[in-house]
């Protein structure tokens, strides 16, 4: 998990509460921090669909913000937690899978080119895709045992260097914005 630390890296933005009361500081501090929140969930799912082949509405409803409140909790938390407390892996179903004459295709990376996956079919309605080849011990089976085909999950898309750096970088720059705005509107509502 990655964590920025608000009165360290925004200190200089954070003087303008001096003098606030406590209730007005906490309340601007809660709701800047509940619309950077949003905001990085959005650019999360943007950038994690742009760089996977995977549907937008399936990273976005995996994306999960625990909201910051001024009377309890001054902090927003951004989480995929695994599916079912799995493994950290989902079906290849989701990559854009098609079923061909020698089994499977996806296509994982949208600037990248689609894999066959030989042995695989598309079943359980076209929810699946089922292979004959054990995936650990790539050993083929007859008939049965079939085995689910995994891959990458949301979870380690969001936490790869390169999607990371971008969300960190936006909050860097967005923060003061939504800051400011967010103390104008308190300034305007107090007086």
């Amino acid at each position: 998990m990655v964590s920025i630390n608000i009165k360290a890296e925004f200190g200089q933005v954070l003087k303008a509460l001096d003098g606030l009361r406590s209730d007005v500081r906490d309340k601007v501090l809660a709701r800047t921090l509940n619309r950077i929140g949003e905001q990085t969930k959005t650019q999360a799912t943007r950038e994690i669909s742009q760089e996977f082949n995977i549907k937008s509405s399936t990273v976005r409803e995996r994306i999960i913000v625990r909201r910051a409140f001024a009377s309890t909790r001054l902090a927003v938390e951004i989480s995929v937690p695994t599916k079912g407390g799995k493994r950290g892996s989902i079906n290849v179903i989701h990559f854009g899978a098609r079923q061909t004459k020698r089994g499977v295709t996806i296509k994982v990376k949208r600037g990248g080119s689609r894999k066959a996956l030989k042995s695989s079919f598309i079943g359980n309605d076209g929810r699946t895709v089922f292979s004959r080849i054990h995936s650990k011990s790539g050993v083929k089976s007859g008939r049965l045992p079939i085995y689910p085909v995994q891959t990458i999950d949301v979870p380690q898309m969001f936490n790869t260097k390169r999607i990371t750096a971008k969300l960190l970088a936006n909050v860097r720059d967005k923060f003061p914005i939504e800051f400011e705005r967010q103390l104008r509107f308190a300034l305007a509502s107090f007086k």
